[in-house]
């Protein structure tokens, strides 16, 4: 059986969410660059992760 279509939607709502949070944040001139750098390792671990929950969700509604 597929990804449930909801699943994927709210995967990729979050995934949009974190990246416009994190574009916020690398213009703002009052952040470090190095606070930038771990924030960006944070965001594309948090994309990883729910991706690999979108995909296992799909996995147990077989």
């Amino acid at each position: 059986m597929a990804i449930n279509p909801r699943t994927i939607e709210q995967t990729e709502l979050d995934l949009e969410t974190a990246r416009g949070q994190f574009a916020a944040l690398q213009l703002d001139p009052l952040v470090s660059d190095d606070t930038k750098l771990v924030a960006a390792a944070i965001a594309q671990a948090g994309a990883e992760v729910a991706l690999a929950v979108a995909r296992i969700s799909g996995r147990s509604s077989e």
